[in-house]
């Protein structure tokens, strides 16, 4: 038998290119993060402070049933900042659709000259798997910082961070005759937005590469099968070419010839 071929040497792992990089950068930087950020400010503050603060209040109430006052709070904090996120997944998910022309144009525009091919990307499943994911991290962040530095520490964080980023830099007041200012509740909002927007986006893009490399198409699966059982195959053998009933019988009378043992033990 002729000695197996060894079996190929795995190709390099091919860098990223530019235009995928900008892709990434522009999908989950721009709409999953700033974009997603913007949007949120006013949307959450509605929710808080605004037309839908009596309904915010009566779920935290309704939560309570269920868990402590900060879980409830923590729970609607991040459902209001959430809601523009969950919203979001539409045009990223429109986006990773046509990722293959769009990384392929940014390419062309950059320099960045490589052949037409498939990029890794997510369906539509694979980006609400993502967010749902996102999500619990998102509520687990805020949890654990509560957890870790008490429910003081955070509350003290949103009101530093409205105080010195979103109001005296402005020359506006944080409170009015004891009051809460309406820029003052806005900051203490994109507060809450910063910490789990950062880390949403950031968790978004982790786990849509990791669904991205496991949501193959089964064809593709199959090809990258076939093709392994090819390389670590044994090498076909040479066919025995196929007799005649007459050249059979000739065969056996020249061995029962060649040995008399055999003849006589037919």
């Amino acid at each position: 038998m002729p000695d197996t071929p060894a079996t190929q040497p795995p190709e390099p792992q091919k860098k990223m290119s530019k235009g995928e990089k900008l892709f990434n950068w522009l999908v989950y930087g721009g709409i999953a993060g700033v974009t997603t950020f913007v949007l949120t400010v006013p949307v959450a503050y509605q929710a808080k402070y605004g037309k839908w603060a009596n309904s915010f209040k009566s779920s935290v109430k309704w939560l309570e049933r269920y868990f402590s006052k900060q879980t409830a709070e923590d729970i609607m904090n991040t459902h209001i900042v959430g809601n523009v996120g969950h919203a979001m997944t539409i045009p990223v998910a429109i986006a990773e659709n046509y990722k293959d022309p769009i990384v392929t144009a940014l390419n062309k525009k950059l320099g960045d000259e490589q052949p037409p091919q498939e990029f890794p990307k997510l369906n539509f499943l694979g980006v609400l798997k993502s967010r749902l994911l996102v999500s619990a991290a998102a509520f687990l962040s805020i949890k654990g910082f509560v957890k870790m530095f008490g429910a003081s520490r955070f509350d003290a964080f949103e009101r530093k961070f409205s105080e010195h980023i979103v109001c005296k830099p402005f020359g506006k007041p944080t409170h009015i005759n004891g009051l809460e200012t309406t820029r003052f509740k806005v900051g203490r909002i994109a507060a809450i937005d910063v910490f789990v927007t950062t880390a949403a986006s950031a968790m978004l893009y982790v786990c849509s590469r990791m669904f991205a490399r496991k949501d193959k198409d089964p064809d593709t699966l199959a090809d990258e099968v076939k093709d392994a059982y090819v390389i670590d195959a044994d090498p076909p053998q040479t066919p025995v070419p196929s007799r005649s009933f007459a050249e059979t019988i000739a065969s056996r009378k020249q061995e029962a010839q060649a040995s008399p043992a055999l003849a006589m033990g037919q």
